[in-house]
């Protein structure tokens, strides 16, 4: 089993020799419109394009954006031609001619005949243009004569053995056998031309042909060049090797890019991207491929991995006896086996290895070859620490009772503790702080020890404590399980906020680069940040650290790593770093760990779609109806690593947090009310932030403008007044006929205005005052709230002046009784005065049974609830009006009005009650009659009823009104 397991470890060390790579496809499957990619450039602005054989796309690194082609239909797109510094990329279209242009990130058509695909007529013969090679291109027929252009001068290829130089008047033949343009290739304005039989390399350069030194690797038969005078690189295909070219002072170099099996296929273009370190290759049949070389090892990758120790400067060892490197297997010790995973090492103070078994320390003697060993036994107890603490060695265990001890012994022979402490949970960690204290964690506890007192002082409860990490400049760490990482200050806990992920809650173990940056692993990732930005989130807690995720687009063949061992993570000499994980070691030196992010200028905030419809340019400004129900602003950035680092953020109009964005490159916003905002956006560099800021305004309609509000107000309060006016002057009019029945016609008019005046007085006051807030308030939705309450109290008015005509029928001597439905005369007045009651928060309730009726005079009885009703609302506020059916008793039917304000004072009662005692003539006096509860007493004498007036408790008036059923009438109770 041993040695198969070193045989496997052995290939998976071969392979680990090779080049590792992320690779990202896109085909009809999942993005591109056809497997058909035909070039691939950068713009000034840092933005991939891609043509197919029918359509332009834009890629960004997140998603793949096809493009209009400008009213070209069916175009046979090809090659990119032009400049990217002066952001004139040309795209030639069909055989008739047809081309665009990609300028300032727009496409358009291009009509620019002195630029053709095709021919170039020169002396009479036809030339077509040059400027790419590839292994699926077209520039190999020996027919066909060809030029290339450059900024002042072109070349012109004849025959395989002749090439024509012309630089304004200037012209001049080089006779130089270039057999096929598969040898030619230039660099901004040299032309190289490759002769494998004579193992030459020519340049020319305006005009002037020498011979340079030529890279071994470019005269190998099995060499391809590729070669895109656009993008102004070069390439060697060898095999399944990919080289970039560099021309320096007439020095050609080729750099090896990658290894890669794809690179033995047919392709038909490749470009390199060197801000981000990625390959992309396009096909004419199977689409685009994108490599991300990386860094990352993975050792051995099939391997659960937990301890290990530093063995020499660029080595560690395994539980097993595997020394590797982050180039595989280095020697195997063959140490004797064990059951299981060993989480604990440690070397004791002779440089032999300790590892632990279960309730067994083995002692792996170095001077036996690590082939002989020696064990000491702890008993009962289960070891859980394991680790060199200063000059103390410190174990902790647990029995089979649950007892938690740490020891501290002076050697590794283990015999007697030099200290020991117990403790209720199982010690996790312990750090070495000051000459008399350690800090200890358990699976529940922090705790302070002082070695001087051999006392134990809890800090902290209800912490799951991983690892105590004491760094170079003494401040301690303490990860923990599911809580996030903590700084030690002061026998204080400092929380440093995870990344927005919340993947850190899980933080294992930290190490510290010599560039001043920790590595966090977690089980979520790989996470950098500086120790600068966390000093700076210690000063401000409002500006959270902003953490560099790496996993598994970034090379980690698994996302998991491991925090459960010790040693946990280290760092060798040579400056390696070693985190277990769960496939196998990660090992990597912090130097050759790049980190992406955008550059500065690249956040572009340009693009809108409204509604769903067709994306719309805008300058900063954007302007719409209020009508809108859904906007997106759309970011664009060229941002090509992962996705999670990019820190996008967003902030409304100054005001609160800035938003995360996250990996969403684009803003919602959603039925926004008419007015001006704005919002700021920003993107994080690495170096602070860029911001931008769009201008939105939301324009209203007319209808929702506070002029047109005003104006329906002033409009509505007119039409009330005069619906008033209308009414009451025809009521006058009816009146008069009542004047000869009058002993006194002006009296008669004064009292029934006053009468009419009074009851409408507190309806008209309230209607008054809401529209002065109408025309004080700004807001819509307030506005619409008084101007629902004005024309509800208008509709209740208008209906209360309607039956104004029974006002005329109080002063008459007449005998006509008519059944009254109580519910219905209280119901009226209730929904009268509800708005008034409304805007004071009482609630008036009927509590008045459907079908009670009685028979009495029906306008003297809607007066009297009207006046009692009206009184109770003016005294009362924040409290409630009943209105119900008092006792019952034989022959007469009670009335209560019970209100919770403030109340009438008892002088006022006792004056009232004593006046509807006094026995007064059955006609009313127009002469002595007087207008509120006066009125009310002589209407209740007037029908024959009683009213008294007594306190509510716990306050307000409670008002009791009886009437005398007739033998006849019908008083009805359900």
């Amino acid at each position: 089993m041993r040695y198969i397991f070193i045989l496997l470890l052995f290939i998976l060390t071969l392979s680990s020799n090779a080049q590792n790579y992320t690779t990202l496809r896109y085909n009809m499957e999942n993005g591109l419109p056809q497997n058909s990619v035909k070039d691939i450039v950068k713009d000034k602005y840092g933005f991939i394009w891609i043509t197919t054989e029918n359509n332009v796309l834009r890629y960004d690194g997140y998603k793949l954006e096809k493009y209009k082609n400008s009213g070209l239909s069916n175009s046979h797109l090809g090659d990119f031609y032009g400049s990217v510094e002066k952001d004139s990329i040309i795209i030639f279209g069909d055989l008739h001619g047809k081309k665009l242009i990609l300028k300032n990130r727009e496409l358009q058509k291009f009509e620019n005949r002195k630029i053709t695909r095709n021919k170039l007529n020169r002396k009479g013969k036809g030339f077509s243009i040059f400027n790419k090679t590839s292994s699926e291109g077209l520039y190999y027929n020996n027919n066909t004569d060809y030029f290339i252009s450059f900024e002042k001068e072109r070349y012109f290829f004849t025959d395989g053995n002749r090439i024509d130089y012309e630089r304004g008047d200037i012209h001049k033949t080089l006779n130089i056998p270039y057999v096929n343009l598969r040898n030619a290739f230039a660099f901004n304005d040299v032309l190289l031309i490759r002769n494998q039989e004579q193992k030459k390399l020519f340049a020319i350069k305006k005009g002037e042909l020498l011979e340079i030194p030529c890279p071994a690797i470019l005269l190998d038969p099995e060499s391809k060049i590729h070669w895109q005078q656009t993008t102004g690189q070069v390439f060697i295909i060898n095999n399944d090797k990919l080289y970039i070219g560099d021309l320096r002072n007439n020095h050609l170099n080729f750099k090896l890019l990658i290894t890669h099996n794809d690179i033995k296929n047919p392709y038909h273009c490749i470009f390199y991207d060197k801000d981000y370190n990625k390959i992309y290759i396009g096909s004419l049949t199977k689409g685009l491929n994108i490599l991300s070389p990386y860094n990352f090892k993975n050792i051995p990758e099939d391997y659960v991995a937990y301890s290990s120790l530093p063995f020499s400067s660029t080595t560690f060892i395994t539980p097993n006896g595997q020394e590797l490197d982050k180039n595989g297997l280095r020697k195997d010790y063959h140490f004797p086996k064990i059951e299981g995973n060993t989480f604990l090492m440690m070397y004791d103070e002779n440089e032999n290895i300790l590892r632990e078994k279960t309730n067994t320390l083995e002692r792996l003697l170095k001077n036996k070859n690590y082939q002989k060993s020696e064990e000491i036994n702890f008993g009962k107890c289960v070891i859980k620490i394991l680790r060199k603490v200063e000059q103390y060695y410190a174990v902790a265990t647990t029995d089979m009772s649950n007892n938690n001890f740490l020891c501290l012994y002076t050697d590794t022979q283990f015999l007697e503790p030099a200290f020991q402490f117990r403790f209720t949970r199982e010690v996790t960690s312990v750090c070495y702080i000051d000459n008399d204290h350690l800090l200890v964690g358990t699976t529940d506890e922090l705790y302070k020890v002082s070695l001087k007192a051999r006392k134990i002082t809890k800090i902290y409860d209800r912490i799951t404590v991983k690892h105590i990490i004491k760094n170079k400049d003494g401040t301690c760490w303490i990860t923990t399980k599911n809580q996030g990482f903590f700084l030690f200050k002061s026998s204080k806990l400092i929380q440093i906020t995870p990344d927005r992920d919340n993947a850190l809650l899980t933080a294992h173990y930290i190490l510290e680069d010599p560039q001043g940056f920790w590595w966090i692993s977690s089980n979520n990732g790989l996470f950098k940040i500086s120790k600068k930005e966390i000093s700076n989130f210690l000063k401000n807690k409002k500006e959270k650290p902003i953490y560099y995720r790496y996993d598994t687009g970034n090379g980690l063949l698994n996302n998991e790593l491991n925090g459960g061992s010790l040693p946990n993570a280290f760092q060798l000499e040579n400056g390696d770093f070693v985190f277990p994980s769960f496939n196998g070691f990660l090992i990597f030196n912090p130097f050759d760990i790049k980190s992406y992010y955008p550059k500065k200028g690249e956040l572009l905030v340009e693009r809108i779609r409204i509604n769903n419809g067709e994306i719309e340019s805008f300058n900063k400004n954007i302007s719409l109806k209020s009508d809108f129900e859904h906007l997106e602003i759309l970011l664009d950035i060229p941002y090509y690593g992962n996705q999670k680092n990019l820190q996008l953020s967003v902030k409304q109009d100054d005001q609160g947090e800035w938003k995360d964005l996250k990996q969403q490159r684009k803003l919602d916003v959603f039925n926004l009310k008419p007015g001006k905002y704005k919002f700021t956006f920003r993107v994080y560099t690495g170096f602070g932030y860029d911001y931008k800021t769009v201008d939105l305004e939301v324009v209203p309609f007319f209808y929702e403008t506070n002029l047109f509000h005003f104006i329906i107000a002033i409009v509505a309060f007119l039409i009330i007044l005069w619906i008033i006016y209308f009414r009451t002057k025809r009521l006058s009019g009816k009146n008069q006929k009542l004047k000869k029945q009058l002993a006194t016609e002006s009296d008669y008019q004064k009292r029934l205005m006053e009468t009419i005046s009074h009851d409408i007085t507190t309806p008209l006051k309230f209607i008054s005052d809401l529209s002065q807030k109408i025309i004080e308030s700004n807001d819509p939705d307030i506005q619409r709230l008084y101007f629902d309450s004005i024309h509800k109290s208008s509709e209740e008015l208008y209906k209360f002046t309607s039956d104004m005509k029974d006002y005329a029928q109080l002063f008459k001597n007449s005998d006509s009784y008519e059944i009254c439905n109580i519910y219905d005369i209280v119901e009226e007045k209730r929904l009268l005065f509800y708005e008034i009651a409304k805007q004071k928060n009482i609630v008036v309730s009927n509590d008045i049974a459907p079908l009670l009726s009685i028979k009495t005079k029906k306008n003297m009885l809607s007066v009297i609830i009207h006046n009692i009703l009206d009184n109770a609302i003016k005294n009362s506020e924040n409290s409630k009006i009943e209105i119900k059916r008092g006792p019952n008793e034989l022959g007469q039917t009670t009335l209560l009005i019970s209100d919770w304000g403030i109340g009438m004072r008892d002088d006022q009662i006792n004056h009232y009650n004593a006046l509807s005692s006094i026995d007064v003539d059955e006609s009313l006096n127009l002469k002595n009659i007087r207008l509120g509860l006066n009125l009310v007493i002589q209407l209740i004498k007037k029908l024959d009823a009683t009213i008294l007036f007594k306190k509510n408790t716990p306050k307000g008036t409670e008002v009791q009104i009886t009437f005398k059923n007739s033998p006849n009438e019908k008083s009805i109770n359900n």
